[in-house]
C-alpha cells in the first residue's frame, strides 16, 4: 500500500483538476454542436474526473488552504477562473465551427496558403479565404507537379461548396470547405520567397539522397522530417507487423534520441549549457518537421522538464504531462479526437503510472531489458485500447521486438544524424554515410524478422474475450503480496493466450470465400492466387466490407475491380495502400474521371501494375 499512496500523492497535483476541467470543457463544447454517445459518455467520464481530482487536491492541501474571509475570496477567484476557461472554450469552438454566415459556394475565389502537408498520395494545401483576414478555411488536395510553401496566394478557379452534415472533422477545425484540384483549377497569383523551414528540409533531403542508398534515405527523411509518405509501402507494412511502426513516426522516442545528442557533443560543459542545448535542439528538431501532435507533446514536455530543473524545482513527470495536456487542448482542440493526440498522451500516462511497478516485478532481468520491458507494457495498457477502437489492431509480438528493434532504430538514428551533420564534407561524409546504411540494414533485418511471425492481428469480433485476456497483465500492478510473487508470469500468460486465441480464429477461417453486405461483395481466396475481387455498389458498404477483409489477416497481393463506380474505385484505393497488393485488373474500359486518375496516381506510386481484362465478368 505504500507504493500505492506514493503514487497517488504524485498524481494529486494541482493541474489534474485544471487539466480534466479544460478536458470537460472541450468534449461538452464539441458534444453540443455535433453529438454522439461518445462524446456524451466522456464529458460524464471528465466531469467525474474533475470531481474527484478537486476532492483529492483539496484533502491534500488542506493545510495551506486560507482560512476565514481568505478562504472564500480564493474560491470565489478559482470559480470565477473556471467559468471563463468554460465560456472560453466553448465561444472559440463555437466561433471556428459556425458556418451560417459564409456562403453556400464559392467560385472565382483568392486563397493564402497558410499551411503545406506532403501526405503519402496527395498535398494538402490548408488556405484562409480572402487572404487570412477570414478565419474560416479550406483545405485542397493536389495531386500536381507544382511545389507551394506558407504565404503562396492563389485563385481557385472551380466552384467548391459548402461543407454540411457528415464532415465534423473538418469543420470542427474551422475548415468550411474543401476540394480536389488539378493544374486547370487554379493560378498560382502570387509566389512566397522559401522560408528557413523549407531550405533546412531541402537540405535534408538532398544530402540523404546524396549519401544514403534510396531505401535507407526515405527513412531518415521520414524520421526528420516528419513526413512518412516518403517510406515505401513494404517498409511500412513490415514495420507495422512486427509491432514497430512507432518507429518511422516523429515521436517522443525520437525526441529522446535527439535530446541526448548535445550530450554526447558538449560534454565538457556544465550540466545547464547541455540541457539549454538540447531544449534548443528539440525546438529545431520541431521546427523542421511537420509538428504531429505527438512530437508536439514530447517537446512540450521537455521543455518544461528543463525549465524545472533551472529554476531548481523537483520534477514530477505527470504534473508536466497535465500541463503539457492543457497547452496542446487549448491551442488545438480538435485534437482531443485524433488517434495521434489519444495514443501520444495514453503511451506517457502509461509510461508515468506503471512503469516501475512492471519493472519491479521483473528484477531479475538486466537492467536494460527490464527497463524496455516496463515502458512497453506500461505504454500499452492505454494505447491498446485505443488501437483496437479506431483501426481495430492488436500486436502480441511488440513487447519482444521493441526490447531488439529500439535499440537498433536509437543506435540508426544517431549514425543518422552524425552522416546528415557532415554530409557536406568530402570522403568523411561517405564514411559516416555508409556506417549509417548498415546501421540500417541491422534495423530492417530485425524488423523482417520479427514481421515473419504474423502477429499482428485485424479483428471484427472477440473485443470483449481480448480485453479480458489483455486484463491479465495487468495482474502485476496489484500490490498484494501473493500476486506480486508470480513476478512477470501473467503478462507472459497474457500475450501467449492472446496470440493462441488470434491465431485460432484465423485457423478457422475459409480460404476462399465471399463476404457480402447488401448487394455489394468482396471475393477472396488466400490460396496461391492471394487475390480479391471487388464488387461494390454503395459507399456505405465500404467500410464494414473492409473491415472484414482485413480481419482474415491475408496477404492479398492481386486485385480485380468488377465495376468502376465510385465506392469500387475508393475501396481499390484503400486497399492498395494497406496490402502488398502487385497486379490491378479492371474488367472494363474506364472513364477517365478525377477518382479513376487519382486511383492510378495511387497504383503508380505504390509500383503497382495494370491489367484489363475486356469481357470478363
Amino acid at each position: 500500500m505504500e507504493g500505492f499512496n506514493k503514487t497517488l500523492n504524485r498524481l494529486l497535483v494541482p493541474s489534474l483538476p485544471l487539466t480534466a476541467w479544460i478536458f470537460f470543457s472541450t468534449v461538452f463544447a464539441y458534444g453540443s454542436l455535433c453529438y454522439s454517445p461518445h462524446k456524451a459518455l466522456f464529458t460524464i467520464i471528465f466531469a467525474v474526473i474533475f470531481i474527484v481530482s478537486v476532492w483529492g487536491v483539496l484533502n491534500r492541501y488542506r493545510h495551506l488552504i486560507f482560512k476565514g474571509k481568505a478562504r472564500f475570496f480564493s474560491i470565489a477567484v478559482i470559480l470565477i477562473l473556471l467559468t471563463s476557461i468554460f465560456f472560453i472554450i466553448n465561444r472559440n469552438i463555437y466561433t471556428r465551427y459556425n458556418s451560417t454566415s459564409l456562403p453556400q459556394s464559392l467560385e472565382n475565389f483568392y486563397v493564402a496558403v497558410d499551411e503545406v502537408e506532403k501526405k503519402r498520395y496527395t498535398l494538402e494545401l490548408h488556405c484562409f479565404l480572402d487572404q487570412g483576414k477570414d478565419s474560416s478555411m479550406i483545405t485542397l488536395f493536389y495531386n500536381g507537379s507544382s511545389s507551394f510553401v506558407k504565404g503562396d496566394r492563389l485563385m481557385v478557379l472551380k466552384r467548391v461548396n459548402k461543407l454540411t452534415t457528415g464532415y465534423d472533422s473538418y469543420r470542427l477545425r474551422g475548415i468550411h470547405y474543401v476540394s480536389y484540384v488539378d493544374d486547370e483549377d487554379f493560378l498560382i497569383i502570387d509566389k512566397s520567397q522559401t522560408n528557413l523551414r523549407d531550405m533546412i528540409r531541402e537540405y535534408i533531403k538532398s544530402t540523404a539522397l546524396k549519401i544514403f542508398p534510396e531505401k535507407t534515405a526515405s527513412v531518415v527523411l521520414s524520421i526528420f522530417t516528419g513526413n512518412q509518405s516518403y517510406i515505401k509501402k513494404e517498409t511500412r507494412l513490415k514495420f507495422r507487423d512486427a509491432g514497430a511502426l512507432h518507429i518511422l513516426a516523429a515521436s517522443g522516442l525520437h525526441v529522446a534520441i535527439i535530446a541526448g545528442i548535445p550530450a554526447f557533443l558538449f560534454f565538457i560543459f556544465s550540466r545547464n549549457i547541455v540541457l539549454l542545448i538540447s531544449a534548443l535542439t528539440v525546438g529545431f528538431y520541431l521546427f523542421v518537421t511537420d509538428a504531429p501532435i505527438s512530437l508536439v507533446r514530447a517537446t512540450i514536455m521537455y521543455s518544461l522538464f528543463v525549465f524545472q530543473i533551472f529554476i531548481h524545482r523537483k520534477v514530477n513527470s505527470f504534473n508536466t504531462l497535465m500541463i503539457t495536456a492543457a497547452i496542446v487542448l487549448l491551442i488545438f482542440p480538435w485534437e482531443i479526437f485524433s488517434i495521434g493526440f489519444q495514443l501520444s498522451f495514453g503511451a506517457t500516462l502509461g509510461i508515468i503510472l506503471f512503469s516501475d511497478r512492471y519493472g519491479s516485478t521483473a528484477g531479475s532481468l538486466p537492467l536494460f531489458i527490464r527497463n524496455t520491458l516496463a515502458m512497453t507494457l506500461s505504454a500499452q495498457l492505454f494505447t491498446t485500447p485505443i488501437i483496437l477502437f479506431h483501426l481495430n489492431q492488436i500486436n502480441t509480438i511488440s513487447v519482444i521486438s521493441n526490447l531488439f528493434i529500439i535499440p537498433a532504430a536509437s543506435f540508426f538514428m544517431y549514425s543518422a544524424f552524425f552522416a546528415l551533420l557532415v554530409g557536406q564534407v568530402p570522403f568523411i561524409s561517405i564514411v559516416t554515410g555508409v556506417f549509417a546504411d548498415y546501421s540500417y540494414k541491422l534495423l530492417e533485418k530485425l524488423v523482417e524478422i520479427f514481421s515473419s511471425f504474423n502477429m499482428n492481428f485485424f479483428i471484427s469480433e472477440g473485443y470483449i474475450i481480448i480485453l479480458s485476456l489483455f486484463t491479465l497483465s495487468l495482474l502485476p500492478l496489484i500490490p498484494v503480496k501473493t500476486i506480486s510473487r508470480l513476478k512477470f508470469a501473467p503478462v507472459v500468460i497474457s500475450f501467449a493466450l492472446m496470440t493462441f486465441y488470434l491465431k485460432g480464429n484465423l485457423s478457422a477461417n475459409n480460404p476462399e470465400g465471399v463476404i457480402k453486405i447488401g448487394s455489394s461483395l468482396i471475393e477472396y481466396s488466400m490460396n496461391n492466387s492471394r487475390s480479391i475481387s471487388l464488387d461494390i455498389k454503395s459507399t456505405e458498404d465500404i467500410q464494414p466490407l473492409l473491415d472484414r477483409l482485413r480481419a482474415l489477416n491475408g496477404n492479398f497481393t492481386s486485385m480485380r475491380v468488377k465495376n468502376l463506380s465510385y465506392p469500387n474505385l475508393r475501396a481499390c484505393k484503400i486497399l492498395s495502400s494497406e496490402f502488398p497488393i502487385v497486379q490491378c485488373s479492371f474488367c472494363a474500359v474506364p472513364d477517365i474521371t478525377n477518382t479513376f486518375k487519382s486511383l492510378l496516381k495511387v497504383l503508380d506510386r505504390e509500383g503497382i501494375s495494370l491489367k484489363f481484362e475486356i469481357g470478363e465478368n
